[in-house]
């Protein structure tokens, strides 16, 4: 739509497209029609107010056709050279997309099914979710913005939410920052322990959690004050971490390794606040959690060792095959770093699908990490992409093979690594080992099994990482309407061919398969 220089320049570079020019506003040269909508196999709209006019004016038209906005403004605001080498590069990814976009027909109707069920199943709604605990308790939207408190930082004064922001997480146009003001929504609507952390976990946080100095203060307030409904526990909650300065607290660089059933034990014990003074002393420095994530596990840091093997990592990277948010997370897990890590649900979604995993290879990944599995998650992007990878998987057998073998060599390699062998890194490595080796064989050799012409097509297209057929069926399905934007956004990201990055992530990575080349 608009913006002539696209034709040419898609007539010269493609030639296999065909294309029409249309435009929205009265007096365009042509005008955008039924007709012209009933030829298109997809729309191209330079900016989002074309894609807006087009899903309004010709919602039935469109149903079934992709609608791609490129976000490139009125041409007048460039030279003509910078604006056909904007049109380039914008266009060049779509073209890429729309090559296969008959291989991707049937998935895209099948994806959209599951979705249609999901919406006619009543998937989980934190607006509804919030308004329906609201009417149980009698809580108005001023009542409930008086329990809810901001953040502020140590020794400052604390103040309540606005009404209008609780109008619009109602409304579900907003919705809270992070886990903690979301745990202080729980609290306010008077959930107990349980439900708090049911009501995190579906909204994909971290539960409750023992080894999270913040999370054990609201396990003791909810605790002491489970009978009493009129209590405001979010302000008994911030009255406690101020008491005893945890707002401002900073993780032990040497933390002692406690098993967190030992810990919720001792915790469950205590009766007086004295007590629970000396359980906090004691057992501080076992603490790998801050108020808003988790820390990379040791079983994760095995997990990532194993499944995917650092040395594959780099070959990636330096493939220009990993983007540099997944490339910089890798190095931090395998030392151990003590800062939190934000975002690191989605991160390690995408190394998983980087790495050719299965669903159930990314949920036991997850549980390493203390993060909600895809399959109890009830959001639509989830449910996606575990039925995006299941039915790669079925029609790209090799994936799964490659990735087991590739196991296999890492766990072969680190059990010849000397430096390696005393180390809990080990420990289950040898049956590990022997599960990955059946898993193998039943595979029964992919790669001399009969395909199909599309079986050909599609590993053509997605046999090295099955990451990108998740990638191009997301934007696909965002393009349709299936899913919203905002959803998608994360994993496009993170799932993008990574052809530049900074000179120093690459030094220091080389450094670091340097020192594994080295202990070896």
């Amino acid at each position: 739509m608009d913006r002539s220089p696209i034709a040419k320049w898609i007539h010269e570079t493609y030639p296999g497209f065909e294309i029409r020019l249309a435009g929205i506003l009265p007096h365009a040269k042509t005008r955008v029609s039924k007709e012209s909508l009933a030829w298109a196999d997809a729309v191209v709209g330079m900016e989002s107010d074309h894609e807006r006019f087009i899903r309004e004016h010709y919602a039935s038209e469109v149903e079934n056709t992709p609608i791609f906005r490129l976000d490139v403004a009125n041409e007048s605001h460039y030279t003509k050279k910078a604006f056909n080498a904007l049109i380039r590069k914008k266009m060049a990814p779509v073209l890429a997309l729309l090559e296969k976009f008959d291989l991707l027909q049937k998935d895209i109707k099948y994806i959209r099914g599951i979705l249609a069920n999901m919406d006619a199943d009543g998937r989980y709604n934190l607006a509804a979710d919030i308004r329906e605990r609201m009417k149980a308790r009698g809580l108005s939207a001023n009542a409930l913005a008086k329990r809810c408190w901001r953040f502020h930082p140590p020794g400052g004064q604390p103040k309540t939410l606005s009404t209008p922001a609780i109008g619009k997480w109602l409304k579900g146009a907003a919705h809270p920052n992070g886990k903690e003001q979301m745990k202080e929504l729980g609290m306010a609507l008077g959930m107990n322990e349980e439900e708090l952390s049911d009501f995190l976990l579906k909204n994909k946080y971290t539960p409750l959690h023992i080894k999270n100095p913040f999370d054990v203060v609201a396990k003791r307030i909810l605790r002491q004050h489970a009978a009493d409904k009129k209590a405001d526990l979010v302000r008994l909650y911030h009255a406690e971490l101020d008491q005893r300065n945890i707002t401002s607290l900073s993780l032990l660089v040497n933390r002692v390794s406690i098993v967190t059933t030992f810990l919720s034990a001792s915790l469950k014990g205590i009766t007086s606040e004295k007590d629970f003074d000396l359980w906090f002393e004691k057992y501080a420095s076992s603490f790998d959690a801050d108020g808003k994530t988790v820390l990379p596990t040791s079983t994760l840091r095995s997990f990532i060792l194993f499944h995917i093997g650092y040395r594959s990592v780099r070959d990636m990277y330096e493939g220009d095959e990993l983007p540099e948010l997944l490339y910089r997370l890798l190095p931090r897990i395998r030392d151990g770093m003590n800062d939190p890590l934000r975002g690191l649900r989605e991160k390690l979604i995408a190394l998983g699908l980087y790495s050719n995993m299965t669903d159930a290879d990314i949920d036991l990944m997850l549980g390493h990490a203390r993060l909600m599995p895809l399959a109890k998650s009830p959001g639509k992007i989830d449910a996606v992409i575990v039925a995006l990878l299941r039915r790669a998987h079925e029609r790209c057998p090799c994936c799964e093979y490659m990735a087991i073998d590739q196991v296999i060599k890492n766990i072969v390699s680190a059990q010849a690594n000397r430096e390696l062998r005393d180390q809990r890194l080990l420990k289950g490595s040898e049956e590990l080992l022997v599960a990955f080796r059946h898993r193998q064989d039943s595979l029964k050799n992919p790669f001399v099994m009969l395909q199909n012409k599309d079986e050909k097509r599609f590993e053509d297209y997605y046999s090295d990482h099955l990451s990108i057929y998740i990638r191009d069926m997301l934007r696909l399905l965002a393009c349709y309407g299936s899913l919203a934007e905002s959803e998608v956004a994360p994993y496009v990201e993170l799932i993008s061919n990574a052809k530049e990055h900074t000179g120093w992530w690459r030094q220091k990575f080389s450094e670091l398969a340097g020192e594994e080349d080295d202990s070896n």
